[in-house]
């Protein structure tokens, strides 16, 4: 087994067929067929199961094309490396962020990184924390930005900050940063939420649970909908400051700090896959916005680690 039927295997689940990869590829398909045959009697078990309308993963071949995909990215990551002699990044570098971010961090910290480092194919994914730590998991990310409720010890994390969640309501709202709120105030308005297993989710489900109180949650949404939603008056939500920054700045909704309520941040890779040079840096460039930010006060409810 060689890397070049590892492409070409990867090639061949992702477009579906062989016939497709072939054209992707640019060779014949008895040629790719060819040397799928040679992986499987090397391998002794059959990992694509051929059908009329294309392919199949087998069992062994779902395990193969997962494992597969982290040591291409192993590969790819040495080699950028190597090229740039630990100097200049290159490459590609997929990164995960929390929506919730954006503003604050995630798009600060994009424009300067490829203003700095332009040599280097970014992609970014945005979700909720929950999401992104599945998509490092899977090696769809080289990293990203968790709780640290759902840091594992396959991870190598660095803490970023902690920050207060916010009560969010509508414009009219009796809210302001300098009077935080009460967690019983929470539990007494309509909530206009994430659904589970959203950590922010959890976290005021079990805040609720800490106090003795039930609270009511209206609709569960999964989008900025969210704040469209509470600017007309539909309900509040939870939410950390700096997602919220742009529609407390704009004057489309008012904000109170929750006492006792807070939530921390971490920067996260996996430990079993050497991080690149573009990782490193923007690492790097992460704790650096964010301590700039909190340092100018733009973060009003952030304290950096």
């Amino acid at each position: 087994m060689n890397l070049r039927q590892i492409e070409y295997f990867i090639d061949i689940v992702e477009k579906g067929s062989l016939s497709r990869a072939a054209l992707h590829l640019r060779i014949a398909q008895s040629a790719l067929s060819r040397q799928m045959n040679l992986l499987e009697d090397e391998l002794g078990i059959a990992v694509l199961d051929r059908h009329g309308r294309g392919v199949r993963l087998t069992e062994a071949g779902q395990l193969l094309y997962e494992r597969a995909r982290l040591v291409l990215r192993d590969v790819s990551h040495l080699r950028e490396d190597l090229i740039a002699r630990a100097t200049t990044p290159v490459g590609a570098l997929n990164i995960g962020i929390p929506t919730s971010f954006r503003a604050l961090l995630t798009r600060p910290a994009v424009e300067h990184f490829l203003a700095a480092w332009p040599a280097v194919r970014l992609k970014v994914f945005e979700d909720t924390s929950a999401v992104i730590r599945d998509y490092l998991l899977s090696g769809e990310i080289d990293i990203g930005l968790l709780s640290d409720g759902e840091v594992s010890p396959v991870m190598e994390a660095t803490s970023l900050l902690s920050e207060a969640m916010y009560l969010i309501g509508p414009p009219d709202a009796d809210l302001a940063p300098r009077r935080p709120v009460a967690i019983a105030k929470v539990a007494a308005v309509p909530l206009i939420m994430t659904s589970r297993p959203s950590i922010l989710r959890l976290a005021v489900e079990r805040m609720f649970d800490q106090h003795g109180l039930a609270g009511t949650f209206v609709i569960d949404i999964n989008s900025t909908l969210i704040f469209d939603m509470v600017s007309a008056g539909h309900g509040y939500t939870v939410f950390p400051y700096c997602g919220a920054h742009a529609l407390l700045r704009d004057g489309c909704a008012t904000a109170a700090p929750i006492k006792g309520f807070r939530m921390s941040w971490s920067l996260v890779t996996l430990r079993e896959r050497p991080a690149s040079l573009a990782t490193r840096l923007f690492h790097d460039l992460l704790l650096k916005t964010a301590r700039e930010a909190v340092e100018a006060g733009t973060w009003r409810s952030g304290k950096a680690a």
